[in-house]
């Protein structure tokens, strides 16, 4: 096996210590996004049905998080330090997977690349699950390119640590299992079939009590067929305009992702295309294509909208920039490679990190949350936007009598900053109605019931930072009934 000997030790330790460094002051101190709200309500209730979390589920991610939060008490930090140990791990992993494949200045400038880049430290900031999915995916693809080498003493170790990344997230366990498989083929048929006993022990551990908490398998099964099939009417296989959609955020969040890396990367494309043959002989390409194209053809094709998504198979793209600029630099001459290497990966890496300081929240002023910039900024506009709200609604407003109400990326947020408040109700006509003892509906977002303006009876509650907060109030709930019904335009039911 491929171990960091003990000269390895400084370069690791000094990545992992920078990467935590660049990383500690920028944590989030509110729940990000609504899956961030969906991980924080599973860690004391964990039931699918409910999305606590979303379907399929992400029973280890979730445990590990109840686990932090049982000594911390707070489920955003919980969650965040997950995303924040996770991204320093996964530098690390992604330096000994580089120097595994293709050499140590290869493994330094990838981790330098993971260490700067936007998305990575973005997403090391903040209570989501793809850090520590982009530590556990360079992992596994090093190990199955150890295996696939020859090693014969890591499969039941690299078995187990697939279904723990099934566990984490469930899409990993199909995505990299192509590259697993073929990692067996060195292996005799005892090892073989030891393997895939161990992964489906493994993926049992935590699918049994995962269905279980959601009410067994036939509701945790019902839960999931919802959720993909709103999945599947949003694929090319339904609308073929969802190609383009899925092209261009693809091209997006790359482009987040890699920066001024497209350059050395494009011209390292261009030098394989030279030698086909010698590309379909390595065995480290294989592996690369094995790692990286069963998701990306799943996102262009099924599902795309996070950004992190692409942290499925962005590690091999680092490397793949890394390998790019090593072979640019010993183009420039032997004595002085080194030196051209260090000078392009600063380059780059400045590049990358300048714009997780200092880009804006979101570019071009668009608010498209496919635009939005993994940025320092954006972090902290977000916890702004909902620390002044949370502080503001909860100084104002009498839990018993108020309903908060969210829109788009904040719909799922009440459920857990105000779940001591009223809740809505729907009528038969589906349309909104609250019940009698409510006398104040606040709107947590401008998105949300956008007709509701001082025209049509709405109030404002000016915040520190100069923005408003909509609601509407009466003295009882029909009143407020009527005052939501002629600012949608639209009469009551029944009258």
């Amino acid at each position: 096996m491929m171990s960091l000997r003990r000269s390895d030790w400084l370069p690791a330790v000094g990545l992992a210590a920078l990467a935590l460094l660049l990383r500690l002051p920028f944590l989030s101190q509110y729940l990000y996004h609504w899956d961030s709200v969906n991980f924080a309500l599973s860690l004391n209730h964990y039931d699918v049905r409910l999305h606590q979390p979303h379907p399929p589920g992400y029973f280890l991610y979730s445990l590990l998080g109840s686990g932090i939060n049982a000594v911390v008490n707070n489920p955003n930090i919980s969650l965040s330090l997950i995303s924040l140990i996770g991204g320093v791990l996964g530098v690390v992993a992604l330096y000994w997977l580089g120097k595994a494949m293709f050499g140590r200045e290869v493994g330094i400038i990838a981790a330098l690349l993971a260490v700067t880049s936007p998305m990575h430290w973005f997403y090391s900031e903040i209570a989501l699950s793809y850090a520590l999915e982009f530590f556990l995916v360079t992992l596994i693809a090093g190990l199955c390119y150890l295996q696939w080498s020859g090693s014969r003493r890591l499969w039941p170790w690299l078995a187990l640590l697939l279904a723990a990344a099934g566990g984490v997230r469930q899409n990993d366990l199909v995505f990299l299992l192509p590259l697993w498989l073929v990692s067996l083929y060195p292996l005799g048929w005892r090892e073989r079939i030891g393997s895939v006993v161990i992964l489906g022990v493994g993926v049992l551990v935590w699918f049994v009590p995962m269905a279980a908490l959601s009410g067994g398998l036939g509701e945790y099964l019902a839960a999931v067929r919802g959720a993909s099939e709103e999945i599947g009417q949003a694929s090319v296989l339904v609308s073929f305009n969802e190609l383009a959609l899925n092209v261009g955020r693809m091209v997006i969040y790359l482009s987040y992702s890699i920066l001024l890396g497209i350059v050395p990367l494009l011209w390292g494309a261009w030098r394989a295309a030279r030698h086909p043959r010698a590309l379909l002989a390595d065995k480290r390409a294989w592996v690369i294509v094995l790692w990286t194209a069963p998701a990306f053809a799943f996102y262009i094709v099924v599902h795309l909208r996070q950004h992190g998504h692409v942290f499925t198979f962005l590690p091999a793209i680092y490397l793949l920039i890394a390998l790019s600029i090593a072979d640019l630099a010993r183009q420039m001459g032997r004595e002085r490679w080194q030196r051209a290497a260090a000078g392009v990966t600063a380059v780059v890496a400045a590049a990358a990190g300048l714009f997780f300081l200092m880009s804006p929240p979101a570019l071009l002023g668009m608010k498209q949350v496919a635009l939005q910039t993994p940025s320092r900024a954006t972090i902290a506009a977000r916890d702004t936007f909902l620390g002044e709200r949370v502080t503001a609604i909860r100084d104002t407003f009498d839990p018993a009598t108020t309903i908060v109400l969210g829109d788009s990326i904040n719909f799922r947020h009440p459920d857990f900053y105000f779940a001591d408040f009223q809740k809505a109700e729907s009528s038969e006509a589906a349309v909104l109605r609250v019940p009698e003892n409510v006398r104040a509906v606040v709107l947590l977002g401008d998105d949300i019931l956008p007709q509701l303006t001082a025209e049509t009876g709405a109030s404002f509650l000016t915040l520190p930072n100069g923005d408003t907060l909509r609601y509407v109030s009466s003295d009882d709930g029909d009143g407020l009934n009527r005052l939501l019904m002629a600012g949608l335009n639209t009469e009551p039911p029944g009258g």
